[in-house]
């Protein structure tokens, strides 16, 4: 691998217009994360509807072309080899299911194919981001996370409008929407989706988008005044369980990262909650209709109650059935699993006459439907298609580097922008490890976006280049030599 310098020299005139054309293209590339409900641009499986996949190349060949090209960064190739070779091992231990699988017209090998292609492509986002952190341009990263933020919210607005039809508005969203959302349709629950295909992976990439736009650039005090309540406000308007779980979770992360060395702050939040629940303890109206509203919202993702002639919440019984199914798979077969891919295929052994309540469900188990089983869980998709083996690999990888950025992100010997940055990259891989509990996060670009900046970032003070250290200050050159 080669060295690199600790200071990058400023571009000027040619090279400084390169670097902004390439510091254009990152920020766009991170406002196109938020797209992934467009029409196919490619036939490229479950990623095929992602705007993100049109920039990627140009953005890669910009980096190869004009950046000095690209490097592959040694825990990303020992975690490839790795993983590759659980893929191979639960392959060849299931090669006779396998070979002979066919389930809504795909084959068992065609799955592992396109599953494969996805974990390439994974590890090529990481090497491009990898590339960026190195040249010092996480700053335009910071400024595509800002921009699609307001973006998702601008969408947002206009979703919320529709729910109440107002003139203008209403008909601007579907417009947009017939767009945005070529590939499910302009038709939606009212539940804030924003530019996503459904309210989960607008939680999922708010989880991804918030850290970084909230990061300090040279010169700022504070961004988390404007985006953190803007982002606060869309996933309360998700109402989505994954969402509220995830960025609360990376919330409270925040607090206690600014509020461990100012227990003042801790001290008033604390007496703030109690007043809090003093004040609704003493309206009793209040106070139930609070209950039920949480109760909902924690049990059904939603603030308003059931249907009168519905027993269940069907969400709650198509996720229990795909992660019940996954973790039964696993038990079988714990080291390997049933092979990369595969779960699918498998999935109808495991559904119970009572799983049927659940119209997904049934439209998973009907071969001529062409919506595929979900796992609902990196977890318990891994644990089921790689096993015990495949599962510690990705854990390993993910969580050190969780650790490592956190570690970095408490060093004060590093600028406040980039303890900062560490700082992002540590909350949206804690958002990938809470995510995969409740969806399948594996092809969650925001992951491995920040896996790779992750590994590319300084980890120590910038120091003044050469040159500058050997040249004496010049009230101590002579006089001659000042003139001369």
């Amino acid at each position: 691998m080669r060295p690199r310098p600790l200071v990058r020299p400023q571009p000027t005139g040619a090279s400084a217009s390169r670097a902004k054309v390439t510091q254009a293209l990152i920020a766009l590339s991170i406002v196109l994360v938020a797209f992934n409900d467009l029409v196919e641009f490619l036939p490229l499986g479950e990623i095929a509807h992602d705007a993100f996949i049109v920039i990627f190349p140009i953005l890669a060949l910009r980096l190869m072309l004009s950046e000095g090209g690209l490097e592959l960064p040694q825990p990303v190739a020992r975690f490839t080899l790795a993983f590759t070779f659980v893929v191979l091992a639960s392959i060849a231990l299931n090669y006779g299911e396998i070979s002979h699988a066919f389930f809504k017209g795909r084959s068992g090998m065609g799955r592992i194919l396109t599953q494969s292609m996805i974990l390439a492509f994974g590890v090529l986002v990481i090497i491009v981001y990898h590339r960026v952190a190195r040249l010092g341009m996480t700053a335009a990263v910071v400024k595509g996370a800002r921009g699609a933020i307001l973006v998702m919210a601008f969408m947002g607005v206009l979703e919320f409008a529709s729910w109440y039809s107002v003139p203008g508005l209403t008909d601007i969203h579907t417009a947009l929407a017939n767009v945005v959302h070529s590939d499910s349709g302009p038709l939606y629950v009212e539940r804030l989706r924003m530019t996503a295909f459904e309210v989960s992976w607008a939680g999922a990439l708010l989880s991804f988008f918030l850290p970084f736009a909230v990061v300090r650039l040279p010169g700022e005090q504070s961004a988390s005044r404007f985006y953190a309540p803007l982002a606060l406000v869309l996933v309360i308007l998700a109402q989505s369980r994954t969402a509220m779980l995830v960025v609360g979770f990376q919330f409270v992360i925040v607090f206690w990262a600014h509020a461990r060395t100012r227990m003042d702050k801790v001290v008033y939040a604390v007496a703030a909650l109690g007043v809090a629940v003093v004040l609704l303890a003493g309206n009793t109206g209040l106070y139930r209709s609070t209950a039920t509203l949480l109760t909902n919202v924690i049990e059904y993702g939603t603030p308003k109650p059931l249907e009168a002639d519905s027993d269940e919440n069907t969400s709650n019984i198509t996720r229990s059935v795909g992660i019940r199914a996954a973790l039964s798979m696993f038990k079988t077969r714990p080291l390997f699993g049933v092979g990369f891919g595969q779960f699918g295929y498998h999935y109808t052994d495991y559904v119970r006459a009572d799983d049927l309540r659940s119209w997904e469900v049934r439209e998973y188990i009907d071969d001529g439907n062409i919506k595929w089983p979900p796992s609902y869980s990196i977890h318990a998709r891994l644990l089921s298609e790689t096993g015990i083996a495949g599962y510690l690999v990705w854990l390993g990888f993910v969580g050190t580097l969780t650790w490592r950025a956190f570690r970095y992100a408490r060093n004060q010997a590093l600028d406040a922008s980039l303890r900062d940055m560490h700082f992002a990259v540590g909350m949206t891989l804690i958002g990938v490890l809470l995510l995969g509990l409740s969806i399948d996060s594996f092809r969650f670009f925001g992951g491995w976006i920040a896996m790779g900046i992750g590994i590319g970032l300084p980890t120590q003070p910038r120091r003044p280049a050469p040159d500058a250290l050997r040249r004496p200050p010049l009230a101590a050159m002579g006089p001659d030599r000042r003139r001369g």
